[in-house]
Parts: C-alpha cells; structure tokens; sequence
C-alpha cells in the first residue's frame, strides 16, 4: 500500500455514486416485483422508497413493493428471483452486464494520487470486485468494504462499514460520497464529512433538498465534479 501518513480519506458508497445501476439493481428490483405481483414499478417509486431511508439492500426494497403491491413472498423466493436476474443463470445473461462506469479513469487517477481511496458498499463482495475489474479500476481503491465485512443487520444507515474502512486505513478523518439519506446517515454516525451526488436516473425534485438536511456540506451533480470540491 502507499504511503498514507498525511494523505486525505475519500471513501465512496458504489451503486449511483461510481455505477449507474438503473439498467441493472434498478431494473432488477422493476422486473423482481412484476415476477410476483404483475405490477408495473416505475423508477419514481422506487425513488421516493429510498428516500425514506432504510431500504440501502435491494432485496429489502424489492420485498417492500411487493409488500406494498398486497402480496406476501418469503424473502428466499424474492432474492433467488432477484439474484437470477442481476446475475443471469446458464441461459440468460444478468443485468449486471448492463452497468456503467461514472467517474472518467482520469479523474480517478489524478484523485488517487493525492489521496487514499477506499469504498464502502452493500453490493456482495463478488458483484463489487467484478465491476472494479471490468473498468480496471481495482487498484485505486486502498480499501473495499462489501456487505460480507458487515454483520447482519449492520448495513448502512448503520457506520459500521466506515468505521471498518477508517480501521483498516488507521484513519479516523475522511470524506464520504453517497447518494442516498443512508449513506448521509451512516456518515454522520461515523462521525466524518458527506457529500452528496445525485443518481443519474434521479428526477427527484426532493432528493437534494433530503441529502442535505442529512448532513451533505454539499451536492455534485455527478461524481466528476469531484475536483471541484477537493481544494
């Protein structure tokens, strides 16, 4: 690792921060409540459910539409179905493939090389470690903590991601990018600064107006104006 002794932490939440997942969780969880309910989700729902904090696990906010839509289905089910669909099976090819990379490698190189990365998600460490590798973009990020380093029920609004990554950095200061009122929160509780940046399939009038009442100092249209923030 290099040297960190007076570097600056930038830790990132993942999902709507450095991936747009629209085409992917987002369409997971659309085509997961249609499997079982025959509802037709729209991307607004699925919005304004984040925004009341709480649903940072995508298989909990596909159980809540569902739950929402009058129906009842063990967890297991709505997570197999889920998990197929992201994920693909033998015969179809998962949503997953459908993600893109947000911030330019450019940027990313450049914020790298005056600071220490780390990234603090609640994707399955398998499905994190397979989009850092397809953007070749691994080996920037000091730190990865995946939904496996957390115990069950400590995602976040919970800090106990952060906290880990600060612990294994030997940090107690950093900056946390997030797009959503858990990630402000879990900030917050961590005790560190959070930034906020809007999805880029948010068109949500309230979500910046809800990210800084949650404690962002500030609000980035996309993480590529990051550099505008780091003086």
């Amino acid at each position: 690792m290099k040297n960190i002794l007076h570097k600056r932490v930038l830790l990132f939440d993942m999902d709507g921060v450095l991936v747009d997942v629209s085409a992917s969780y987002h369409k997971a969880v659309i085509e997961t409540v249609k499997h079982f309910t025959n509802a037709h989700v729209t991307a607004d729902e699925i919005q304004t459910i984040k925004e009341k904090g709480g649903y940072n696990n995508d298989w909990d906010l596909s159980e809540a539409l569902i739950i929402q839509y009058g129906m009842n289905i063990e967890k297991g089910k709505i997570t197999a179905k889920f998990n197929n669909l992201y994920r693909g099976t033998d015969r179809t090819k998962g949503f997953i493939h459908n993600e893109n990379w947000i911030m330019s490698i450019n940027t990313l190189k450049r914020i790298y090389r005056d600071n220490i990365l780390g990234m603090v998600t609640g994707r399955p460490r398998a499905e994190a470690e397979y989009v850092l590798g397809k953007n070749s973009a691994a080996q920037y990020f000091d730190v990865v903590i995946t939904m496996e380093d957390c115990p069950e029920g400590r995602g976040k609004p919970d800090p106990y991601g952060i906290n880990l990554a600060l612990e294994r950095l030997g940090k107690r200061k950093a900056i946390y990018f997030g797009d959503s009122i858990d990630d402000m929160k879990a900030a917050r509780r961590a005790g560190i600064q959070v930034i906020g940046v809007l999805p880029p399939d948010s068109k949500s009038d309230k979500l910046p107006a809800i990210l800084r009442s949650n404690g962002a100092k500030t609000i980035l249209n996309n993480i590529n104006e990051i550099e505008g923030v780091l003086v």
